[in-house]
């Protein structure tokens, strides 16, 4: 991206100059001599000292002054003005970049804003964070109850587990917890056929159902991952089948 300074002079991004041999900022002080107030001298120490566009970027006037640059006070003044402006290290820097700045602070408050109304719809949140003594579990884990119902340790249809992804799944650990949680819950609840028990890092989710079966054995199903990415336009399925766990009654998820 360029930008304008004052004296009409274009000016590259830091990105291109990072690029520049040592025939690119002479080129580039060549082409505006003029508009800075340069002359071939001042350029030609510049040239001698084989200034690549990387070097070019860190100059400092203090530099610029001193062996073995030796540039006279006004040159290295401007140049050194240059380099700051260059690498948006001005007062406020360019009005491009101020009027960038402020569009993407008016988005950012627009998407919050857009996000937080999103959030106050929803019905059903993490009341509170618990270990249950009842259960010998390594981490603590979330149980997600509707709002203003009271928690009731022997009703409970979901239990979950925030867990961090090495890769693009959970580790197979992690899945193990998540399900012998959702199993030793539901030892604990006999009159409950089953449980659900959520995994999630908080960006995808993986639901798995735990059913009691005969002789004290359990059997299993489970859902791909899904994604809690949030998106207006179109929820994706892991918000949808985490409110369908919390908005039905047992008898209604089956």
């Amino acid at each position: 991206m360029n930008i304008t300074m004052s004296g009409n002079i274009t000016l590259p991004s830091v990105e291109e100059v990072q690029e520049w041999k040592k025939a690119g900022v002479i080129n580039f002080l060549q082409e505006n001599k003029d508009k800075l107030g340069l002359d071939d001298d001042d350029i030609d120490i510049i040239k001698k000292n084989k200034v690549t566009g990387p070097a070019f970027l860190e100059l400092t006037q203090e530099e610029l002054l001193a062996s073995p640059y030796e540039l006279p006070g006004g040159p290295a003044k401007v140049i050194s003005k240059l380099i700051k402006t260059i690498n948006g290290e001005g007062q406020g820097g360019s009005q491009e970049q101020e009027s960038l700045k402020r569009h993407i602070e008016r988005v950012v408050k627009e998407e919050v804003g857009e996000l937080r109304r999103e959030v106050k719809k929803v019905r059903y949140f993490a009341e509170e964070w618990l270990s249950s003594s009842g259960i010998d579990t390594e981490t603590e884990k979330g149980r997600v109850v509707l709002n203003g119902r009271p928690l009731d340790p022997l009703n409970v249809v979901a239990v979950g587990e925030i867990r961090k992804r090495t890769s693009n799944n959970f580790k197979n650990a992690n899945i193990g917890h998540a399900v012998t949680f959702g199993e030793k819950v539901l030892q604990l609840q006999p009159q409950q056929q089953y449980v659900y028990a959520v995994l999630t890092d908080c960006i995808i989710i993986r639901i798995f159902r735990i059913a009691r079966g005969d002789n004290n054995r359990f059997s299993y199903k489970y859902m791909a991952s899904e994604s809690l990415t949030y998106n207006t336009i179109e929820p994706p399925n892991g918000w949808k089948y985490l409110v369908t766990i919390m908005q039905n009654s047992p008898d209604q998820l089956g």
